[in-house]
């Protein structure tokens, strides 16, 4: 399963550094110091990374948000500046999760804000149990002993 990833470039050790990955832009394969921008493709056994000039990244987001999607919940295809890439509570891309891509008309219909309320429940669910899991930490933060269910004097007990 690959996954991508992308950001900025720090300063010029770090384009250095991404550059030696997987190469740039003409641009940049030409002036180290055009290095703006960069974005990779991960999988479990690393990454390939490319690093782009402004000019070349803009133009390289503008032909991605002119792709076409399939919006999961209707079917119909539209530019992907026209879409969502959703990723549900627990999303997880390293073990294989991929967004749903959601248009904007499905977005905001009865099915998706479905989805949307459900992993609210989870994720509330959670910090709730998470918050259980604290108190009980806090009312037991005393030696181990008091953790058995052993009586102190043990004399009475035929073992």
């Amino acid at each position: 399963m690959n996954w991508f990833t992308n950001g900025s470039v720090r300063d010029q050790k770090h384009a250095e550094r991404l550059f030696t990955e997987g190469g740039g832009c003409e641009h940049v394969e030409k002036d180290i110091s055009l290095a703006a921008y960069w974005s990779a493709e991960n999988d479990s056994l690393g990454r390939e990374t490319y690093v782009y000039c402004k000019e070349c990244w803009e133009k390289a987001q503008q032909e991605e948000d002119e792709e076409e999607e399939c919006c999961f919940d209707c079917g119909k295809m539209f530019p992907r500046k026209d879409t969502i890439a959703y990723k549900w509570y627990g999303f997880y891309a390293p073990q294989g999760d991929e967004p749903l891509i959601i248009c904007k008309d499905c977005k905001v219909l009865p099915k998706h804000l479905s989805r949307l309320a459900r992993d609210r429940s989870e994720r509330e669910e959670d910090e709730r149990l998470e918050e259980e899991d604290d108190d009980i930490d806090l009312r037991y933060d005393v030696d181990e002993e008091d953790w058995t269910n052993e009586p102190e004097d043990n004399s009475d007990i035929n073992w």
